[in-house]
């Protein structure tokens, strides 16, 4: 049985730019961008040894990451420095993981459609499931 995916709006404060941001805890790295948004919102880029990540991509001869970047970013009010490895191929634009909602003590409640941000307090909804008055 399949369900709607979580998703929540993000804020790129240097581009003034909102996208969507894929919640995702079975993903173990930090975070991942598409290269096309990367490009986009003209991030700035740092090279890396390359590195295999899986489920990132449609095709699996592109899980090679030789770059990060990185920016400020807003998520309903949590903002925070944030590190993202830069994929080619990768369907989504952005891509929060479990190593994120680790380090930022996320609380994911996917029947309410909503996530709490520990840091900072914050409550997410999804963008599938925003409740009348939220």
């Amino acid at each position: 049985m399949n369900s709607e995916p979580f998703k929540v709006d993000i804020f790129f404060k240097d581009s003034s730019v909102f996208k969507s941001a894929l919640i995702d805890n079975g993903c173990l790295c930090y975070a991942t961008i598409n290269e096309r948004t990367a490009n986009t919102l003209r991030l700035p880029r740092i090279s890396i040894s390359p590195r295999a990540l899986s489920q990132v991509t449609e095709s699996p001869d592109q899980t090679n990451v030789t770059s990060v970047t990185y920016t400020d970013i807003d998520i309903d009010g949590h903002k925070q420095h944030a590190y993202f490895y830069v994929i080619l191929g990768q369907k989504e634009d952005v891509i929060l993981s479990q190593a994120w909602m680790k380090h930022q003590d996320v609380r994911i409640s996917p029947r309410n459609g909503r996530l709490t941000i520990g840091v900072s307090r914050t409550k997410v909804w999804n963008r599938a499931f925003r409740p009348i008055g939220a």
